[in-house]
């Protein structure tokens, strides 16, 4: 008897033991708990649920905001199980909401927040709701945040995503279940169209409260503006105002094969990812490298992300070890500023580009090299050569590593032999001045010039010759022909070298006959 007591207890042990894994696997896996917490003036408080896996993921989950109906406002706190009787939160409070759903192939589940109102939301009321939970530590993808209201909290997001573009973008679907919109107006139905925001109406033909011609004018308005998703609406019988929320929301309820939350996945938004490229950094030379880092930057879906980085400016060139890695490191800094640009893109092709700055400073800031071309010179023609000296150029803090020189000013003859040498060879040289520019550069490009003049005299300058073209001479007709000599002509520091006769005045009939030698013969005179 003792035996089979011990074995009843064992076995109770181990059942209870069993159950217990069993519910702390549940508790584990999903939660749906409330959160006493004021989002704004209107909202102080609201359930939040959970998904199973959802802990130990890094993924990001769809958001479901829903929105109840006027009978459950309340203050967020006592009140806040009002919320419960609603929409998803109902079936969810009651193990009755599907832990995943399956569209087209993917598998996702929920973030559910059932949010309690004080009185009407207002649009900035709402915006403020996914502000706060956008800023939280939740996993949601910004890319599939959808809204889903019943009755008054139809109205409610009716309101919102007509309000204006901004609104509708923020959101990738909603779903209203006879909404109160009293009174109806088309105004904003254009935003819902124009930004494609995917919108599924479901109303019953028996509701006395909200006539389902508010929803029939507010599908038929959207659709006038021909949006590239058509919104559609379902209308189905024998479903009081009263009940129509929790009939349309069961997850077993299905349209076209699909529930509200299997249609509401299949359609996501996709925003551009927020590009980071860390902060402005400054370092001291003899420092030359550092690193890029854009491991904060993000993509509101949770995208896998590709990176680039460039260099926009700076001087120099430098080497970016790996440009399409989240982080790399920049060799080859000089003294200066630089900008670097990263650009982010995620796996639609949308981008965000971000820079980042990089000051270098040097302590021991480079003196410039001291050019000296030399002293002014002048050499005396006809010698035509002459070498100009740069050798006594220097640089305090290092060495001159090149050496140019140019002309700037002179005679036209010239040439240089080595003009990237310190001491060249001009040669070709006329009588003028001559203005020589060296340029040297030191071993970190600091820059220096001077000048030199060259100047190349005569000191034996020529002197001009005397011509002498004889005595006149008269002659009487008919001799018409006489012989000039200009043979007195003479040059006191050389020789003639050349004659030229020509006739001044006179009658025009008389001719030369040798004009460029030193005696010429000259015929046919007029009298004159």
């Amino acid at each position: 008897m003792k035996q089979k007591n011990t074995l009843f207890f064992s076995c109770r042990i181990v059942l209870l033991f069993m159950l217990l894994c069993m519910n702390m696997q549940y508790v584990a896996a999903q939660t749906h708990l409330p959160r006493n917490v004021n989002v704004n003036a209107n909202c102080g408080g609201f359930y939040e649920y959970l998904p199973t896996g959802y802990a130990a993921s890094t993924q990001k989950f769809p958001l479901l905001i829903s929105f109840h109906g006027a009978g459950s406002y309340g203050n967020g706190t006592t009140e806040l199980n009002e919320v419960l009787r609603e929409n998803a939160a109902y079936y969810i409070n009651n193990n009755q909401f599907p832990s995943s759903f399956t569209v087209n192939g993917q598998t996702s589940s929920f973030i559910v927040i059932s949010p309690q109102w004080k009185d009407y939301a207002s649009v900035s009321d709402i915006n403020s709701l996914i502000n706060y939970l956008l800023a939280q530590p939740y996993k949601i993808d910004a890319g599939r945040i959808y809204l889903m209201g019943y009755s008054m909290g139809g109205d409610q997001i009716i309101k919102y995503a007509t309000n204006s573009s901004t609104n509708a973008n923020r959101i990738a679907g909603m779903v209203t279940i006879a909404p109160y919109i009293n009174p109806y107006t088309d105004a904003g139905a254009n935003n819902i169209a124009n930004t494609a925001l995917p919108f599924w109406g479901l109303h019953s033909n028996a509701d006395q409260s909200s006539p389902v011609s508010w929803s029939v004018s507010l599908v038929n308005k959207i659709n006038s503006y021909n949006p590239s998703i058509p919104a559609i609406l379902t209308r189905f019988d024998g479903v009081t105002h009263v009940n129509s929320g929790l009939y349309a929301s069961n997850p077993n309820y299905r349209v076209g094969g699909y529930n509200i939350y299997e249609w509401m996945l299949r359609y996501r938004r996709n925003y551009p990812p927020d590009a980071n490229a860390g902060a402005d950094q400054a370092i001291s030379l003899p420092v030359t490298s550092v690193s890029l880092n854009a491991s904060g930057s993000t993509d509101p879906e949770g995208s896998t992300l590709t990176y680039n980085w460039q260099k926009l400016n700076g001087p120099g060139s430098q080497t970016i070890t790996t440009p399409n890695a989240v982080s790399t490191s920049v060799n080859g800094f000089v003294a200066g500023t630089y900008n670097f640009m990263l650009t982010v893109t995620d796996a639609a092709g949308l981008f965000d580009r971000d820079t980042v700055r990089i000051v270098v400073t040097n302590p021991n800031p480079n003196q410039l090299p001291q050019a000296n071309a030399g002293a002014d010179d002048s050499i005396e023609y006809p010698a035509s050569t002459y070498t100009l000296n740069g050798t006594n150029s220097s640089d305090n803090d290092g060495v001159v590593v090149s050496y140019q020189w140019a002309k700037i000013a002179g005679p036209t003859s010239f040439a240089i032999s080595g003009a990237t040498t310190a001491t060249p060879q001009l040669s070709l040289l006329r009588k003028g001045i001559y203005e020589m520019e060296l340029t040297v550069t030191d071993n970190e490009g600091g820059v220096s010039k001077d000048r030199v003049l060259i100047t190349v005299v005569n000191l034996n300058p020529n002197l001009a010759p005397v011509a002498n073209a004889g005595a006149d001479q008269v002659l009487t007709l008919p001799t018409n022909t006489t012989t000039l000599n200009g043979s007195g002509s003479t040059d006191a520091d050389g020789s003639i070298v050349q004659y030229q006769w020509r006739q001044i005045e006179g009658p025009a009939a008389s001719q030369h006959c040798q004009r460029r030698k030193c005696s010429n013969r000259h015929q046919q005179f007029d009298a004159g």
